[in-house]
C-alpha cells in the first residue's frame, strides 16, 4: 500500500502534490503491465521519466540492500544490473538502463554505493547519529 499512501500524504501539502503522482506510480512496470497499484495508468504519466527513475532507484535500492531488510540478502550491483538489463522495455525503461551502462563513472558510482561495505558505513553512522 506504499504508493497509494505515500500519494494521499503527498497530495495535503500544495508544494508537494506535483510529487504525489511520482510516488504512486514508482511500483508499476515501464510497460504498464505489472505493478501496483493497478488502477494507476504509468504510461500516460507527463511525469513518466521520473517515475521510471524512482522506479529504478527503489529497485536497486531494494536488492542490493545487505543489511536493512531481513527476508532477503543483498544482491551485487552487478548481479542487479544485468536482471534490469534483462528487463530492460518491459520491467525497467531502456533509456536509463542504456545510459547508466554507457557512463563508465556513473556506473562505477552506482556500484560503488551500493556495495555492501558502503552501506554498512552508512547504517553505522545513522545508528550513532540517531541511538
Amino acid at each position: 500500500y506504499h504508493p497509494k499512501w505515500s500519494y494521499e500524504i503527498l497530495m495535503r501539502n500544495r508544494h508537494l502534490r506535483p510529487c504525489a503522482e511520482i510516488a504512486l506510480g514508482h511500483h508499476r512496470s515501464y510497460d504498464g503491465r505489472e505493478g501496483y497499484p493497478l488502477s494507476y495508468d504509468n504510461c500516460h504519466s507527463r511525469y513518466r521519466i521520473l517515475i521510471d527513475i524512482l522506479s529504478i532507484c527503489d529497485s536497486m535500492d531494494a536488492a542490493t540492500d545487505a543489511f536493512g531488510r531481513n527476508y532477503t540478502r543483498g544482491k551485487t550491483f552487478e548481479k542487479v544490473f544485468r536482471e534490469f538489463e534483462a528487463n530492460k522495455g518491459t520491467r525497467y525503461n531502456p533509456e536509463i538502463i542504456d545510459f547508466i551502462r554507457s557512463d563508465e563513472a556513473l556506473f562505477a558510482q552506482l556500484k560503488e554505493i551500493t556495495s555492501k561495505e558502503a552501506r554498512g558505513d552508512f547504517y553505522y553512522h545513522i545508528y550513532r547519529k540517531y541511538r
